[in-house]
């Protein structure tokens, strides 16, 4: 792979990172604001700790390679 074809894998990754990052915080944001059932909240809230993690993990490995 060329240094061209890095930059470029390695550029689009970090505007999906971005993007990524910015649908969670607007998903946090509304989960707090929302008046869903406890029960669904809590399901919501769930998800949001696993697409962190998620993130956290893709961020990890961006960084690593």
């Amino acid at each position: 792979m060329s240094d061209y074809e890095r930059d470029l894998i390695d550029s689009k990754s970090e505007a999906l990172l971005k993007s990524f990052k910015s649908v969670l915080q607007n998903l946090a944001k509304t989960a707090t604001l929302s008046k869903l059932p406890d029960e669904l909240r809590r399901h919501q809230q769930a998800i949001i700790e696993i697409l962190t993690d998620f993130m956290t993990g893709i961020e990890r490995i961006s960084k690593e390679s």
